[in-house]
């Protein structure tokens, strides 16, 4: 089980990024932090990674499955510069809250003004970590912007991840070139999922 990180000492020094393998020569190029610049994300535009490899590995088989043709994901393996990593500005959600899920919304949303909402649009964090969102996110997006939910914390219950428990499953993103300089590909394990199972095959 993979503990609570509390503050940048606790980022161990190896991180995983579940992907399809036809994204690993990119990444083995350089990582690009503006790749899915179309995309919203839970702490805005970045690379996000993983202490647990096992959460890493089910991305992975996702992404070959639905993303790829060969029916390949891929476990990408970073060695993490801790002493790097100390220089940065960094943000930690250590619970499932208000708070965590207003930084979401503002990240997925433009319904909430720049100078009013914690955000990471302009990427003023370097680092954050925190929970995963459900996986049904986007809908929930949708749901927010229209007027579905009655509170926040109606908004908070509904993205809840109880497919990804926190602190054992959880995110770790990085948002400027200098973050992205404290990671250095290590490896790569290729996820086989053809006929619905997985298996490491490199």
């Amino acid at each position: 089980m993979t503990n609570l990180f509390n503050t940048i000492s606790d980022i161990p020094d190896i991180l995983y990024h579940g992907t399809d393998i036809s994204s690993v020569p990119s990444i083995e190029r350089g990582i690009n932090l503006h790749c899915n610049q179309n995309r919203r994300s839970d702490f805005s535009t970045g690379f996000y990674t993983t202490a647990n490899y096992k959460q890493a590995k089910q991305w992975a088989e996702f992404k070959g499955d639905f993303l790829d043709n060969s029916h390949c994901g891929s476990v990408v393996i970073f060695h993490v510069d801790k002493e790097k990593l100390k220089e940065l500005e960094t943000l930690f959600f250590l619970q499932v809250d208000e708070d965590w899920a207003k930084f979401i919304l503002a990240n997925r949303t433009n319904n909430f003004p720049e100078e009013e909402m914690l955000h990471n649009r302009n990427a003023k964090y370097d680092l954050v970590y925190g929970p995963l969102a459900d996986g049904k996110i986007g809908n929930s997006i949708k749901k927010y912007e229209k007027g579905y939910y009655n509170s926040i914390s109606d908004f908070v219950k509904d993205i809840t991840g109880f497919k990804y428990p926190f602190p054992k499953d959880h995110q770790v993103s990085f948002h400027t070139e200098y973050a992205k300089s404290c990671l250095t590909m290590k490896g790569v394990d290729i996820i086989d999922t053809v006929d619905d199972r997985s298996r490491i095959v490199k």
